[in-house]
């Protein structure tokens, strides 16, 4: 079957983006349920039909809403393809616009080889390469032991994490990209970043090394203090390399305890893909601005990654995917007015409620952009 190459499609419930880079072709599937009475039978259905269109492989998948019910489209999954070969990651949010689940984000590949890592007889990474580079990616990473207290939980992860990491024959520095959604959030983030911080500087995961990330509310299954999934890239030709990136309009998240870069840029022979950190409206300080006006907090949110997209030569419509999380469900259409008077058309953003890292944060954003432009070093700031 033929793959379609270096396509955008948006369409009733489903954004679809498709990019290639020699023989591997990047499939970025946005899904939402088609209407408020869509069951998951047929919210799965269209998803194996733009999957099995385009002849990819799944890689990464991750599901997010209430929890109830969650399990029910991992079913569908299962039934479709005759057992699952890939990590699925539920993650247990508030409801999207109108009702039920909130939505399906799926990354698939097409063209190269995939193979699955499996620890404790369960799926828990693809890995796949092409000429330039070989890829990991590692989800529904949960502790071990739900119950014990939750430092002990997120050591437990990062852990299983690098276990799963080194089956597929790479290590820790190799991580360019992490999620995390920890359960009652704001009780524990601060501990989070300690546990964070501590393990990845005894492997060297700092400065320059330090992989973008996302770090919101979301419960789980297991009713464990967090579930954490994460892409790895090791780069194995000329011209390909994985490098952190500042943020043209914030300080460094490290600078006030989070371990993470503001994005990350994957280039190589043929187009760049930069990786974008969960972002909020926080500013060259380290402050939250626009307490308690989700309006004004969206606005410079986006401020923000336009500006991150600009610094390398990108915009808003080369965006792949993205995902919105709101704090407050009342002020999702607050992001539809917006796009309205920016005519930012082409972003179009998986959108749920979900509490961000800080009281005072009422909106965040995670994005993924790419490009075929090459584009040589940028000077003092951008580099």
């Amino acid at each position: 079957m033929k793959t379609i190459k270096n396509s955008r499609q948006t369409g009733r419930g489903v954004s679809i983006a498709a990019v290639s880079r020699g023989e591997l072709t990047e499939l970025f599937l946005t899904l939402r349920p088609d209407g408020i009475n869509e069951k998951p039978p047929a919210t799965i259905a269209r998803a194996v039909r733009a999957l099995k269109k385009r002849n990819a492989a799944v890689v990464k998948m991750d599901i997010f809403g209430p929890l109830k019910g969650l399990n029910a489209y991992v079913d569908c999954l299962s039934s479709a393809y005759g057992g699952l070969v890939w990590p699925v990651t539920l993650v247990g949010t508030g409801p999207g616009p109108g009702t039920g689940i909130a939505g399906i984000q799926i990354y698939a590949v097409s063209g190269v080889p995939v193979e699955t890592v499996f620890l404790d007889g369960k799926p828990a990474a693809r890995v796949y390469e092409d000429k330039f580079a070989k890829y990991c990616v590692v989800g529904n990473v949960l502790p071990s032991k739900p119950g014990a207290p939750r430092r002990v939980q997120a050591l437990d992860a990062f852990r299983t994490l690098e276990k799963a990491l080194v089956a597929a024959g790479m290590a820790m520095p190799d991580i360019v990209r992490t999620w995390f959604y920890l359960d009652d959030i704001l009780s524990w983030y601060g501990g989070f970043n300690a546990v964070r911080s501590k393990f990845f500087s005894e492997r060297n995961m700092t400065g320059r090394s330090a992989p973008a990330s996302t770090g919101v509310g979301g419960e789980n299954p297991a009713h464990a203090a967090l579930v954490v999934s994460a892409l790895a890239v090791k780069p194995k030709a000329r011209g390909a390399e994985a490098r952190a990136l500042p943020s043209p309009l914030q300080c460094p998240a490290p600078d006030y305890g989070s371990l993470f870069s503001r994005a990350v840029e994957l280039s190589a022979p043929g187009g760049r893909s930069l990786l974008v950190s969960g972002t909020a409206s926080i500013e060259a300080g380290g402050r939250t601005v626009h307490e308690g006006d989700a309006e004004a907090q969206i606005a410079f949110t986006m401020k923000v990654v336009e500006a991150l997209l600009s610094s390398r030569g990108m915009a808003y419509s080369d965006v792949t995917r993205a995902i919105a999380y709101f704090r407050n469900a009342a002020d999702f259409p607050a992001y539809e007015r917006y796009r309205k008077r920016s005519g930012s058309s082409a972003l179009r953003p998986l959108i749920m409620q979900s509490v961000v890292c800080r009281g005072d944060l009422l909106f965040e954003i995670e994005v993924d952009a790419f490009s075929r432009k090459t584009r040589r070093e940028k000077k003092a700031g951008h580099s």
